[in-house]
């Protein structure tokens, strides 16, 4: 981890390695917001009337790209 020292420059400070609770709330923030990215997006689709989490995948589905009219 880095401090800023008193001379205001960047110093490395050691810290001891993350515990397993703290892995796994890491984790659970990286996959709500990705799940929230992609919804937004358009290329996640949940069920409705089943849950994503825990213990399945959501359905991803391809963006459909506009066509031109000719």
């Amino acid at each position: 981890m880095y401090r800023c020292g008193a001379d205001h420059a960047p110093a490395f400070v050691e810290v001891g390695a993350p515990t397993d609770d703290e892995l796994h709330g890491l984790l659970q923030t990286i996959v709500a917001r990705l799940r929230k990215m992609l919804t937004r997006r358009g290329a996640l689709v949940e069920d409705m009337d089943r849950p994503a989490w825990p213990g399945r995948m959501p359905t991803v589905r391809r963006r459909e790209r506009c066509r031109p009219r000719l």
